[in-house]
This record gives structure tokens, C-alpha cells and sequence, in this order.
């Protein structure tokens, strides 16, 4: 999981981003960090979502 600072400092370069008006630049920066943070479970070598399950 990514340091407090380390989040911080990529929403507040997103806002710059968005102030200049790059607001696709910051919306791709936000998800992209987003999806960073998101676990995943590797199942015979496809990766899935950790909140789905197996039945």
C-alpha cells in the first residue's frame, strides 16, 4: 500500500494538472494510482478482482 505522502502527492499533481485544464491527464493520473491500490488474486495465470470468489 502506497505511504500517505506518496497518495498526497499524487492528488496534488493531479489538481495542477486540472487547473491548467489537462482534466483528462488528471483523471487518468487518479485511476491509474486507483487501480495501483486494488488487489488482485492470480487464478491459473488470470488475474481477477479479489472480491470475487470461487464457487
Amino acid at each position: 500500500m502506497k505511504g500517505l505522502m506518496e497518495k498526497l502527492e499524487t492528488i496534488f499533481s493531479a489538481v495542477t494538472f486540472a487547473e491548467v485544464g489537462e482534466y483528462e491527464t488528471a483523471r487518468q493520473m487518479l485511476n491509474e494510482a486507483a487501480e495501483a491500490e486494488k488487489p488482485s488474486v492470480k487464478s491459473q495465470g488470470i488475474q481477477v478482482p479479489a472480491t470475487v470468489t470461487e464457487s
